[in-house]
């Protein structure tokens, strides 16, 4: 098999990755993580809180944030490239394959497809399902190879990331949960707008 250089950037992008997100990004969320523990002692220390007094204040603040930043990342309008990316993973052929075919705006009740150049933002919208913890994909059509990259809101990353240190099980089960019915969602959106010869690809 012969080695191109398109190849040998998938084979490098794929090898410096971890749990889908780039060094970078591992980075940013461990700094989160020290920002976040460094905030919460620094309120103990400052405001001579208790423990329980401190974790209903923050649970209040960041609850507020965390549905302000659920609208915000969720509006049709507003710039493509937002929130903090959660998980990458490759995007199908047939998938890119469609995208590439879509050159304007989609919005209805399932859901919405911005148009960018070669950037795509996707959200899929639920009728039964509704979570405080919302996703959002951006696929840049120009990266080789192509790749979907799940985002959600800064607020909501930063409420949870206390409870995922301290290994709630309940929160780590529920993030797991949202993660697969958010995923699954803006997939079947994306599949739900395939021409017929994409879906034969």
């Amino acid at each position: 098999m012969k080695v191109t250089p398109t190849t040998q950037i998938a084979k490098t992008s794929r090898k410096n990755r971890y749990f889908g997100m780039t060094r970078l990004q591992v980075g940013l969320l461990v700094v989160l993580t020290l920002v976040d523990s460094v905030l919460v002692i620094a309120l103990i220390r400052l405001l001579e809180l208790d423990f329980k007094t401190l974790t209903l204040y923050y649970g209040f603040a960041f609850l507020l944030l965390t549905f302000i930043g659920s609208f915000r990342i969720t509006r049709f309008s507003g710039s493509i490239k937002r929130g903090i990316p959660v998980w990458r993973e490759g995007l199908p052929k047939n998938m890119e394959k469609s995208l590439r075919k879509i050159l304007s705006d989609i919005d209805n009740d399932n859901g919405f497809i911005r148009v960018d150049g070669n950037l795509r933002l996707i959200h899929a919208r639920h009728s039964l399902y509704h979570t405080a913890w919302p996703y959002v994909a951006c696929i840049d059509l120009s990266a080789q190879p192509p790749t979907i990259e799940y985002r959600a809101g800064l607020a909501g990353i930063m409420y949870l990331i206390p409870f995922f240190v301290g290994f709630s099980l309940f929160i780590v089960v529920m993030m797991g949960l949202n993660h697969l019915v958010e995923r699954g969602a803006i997939r079947n959106f994306i599949l739900s707008n395939l021409s017929n010869d994409d879906l034969s690809y």
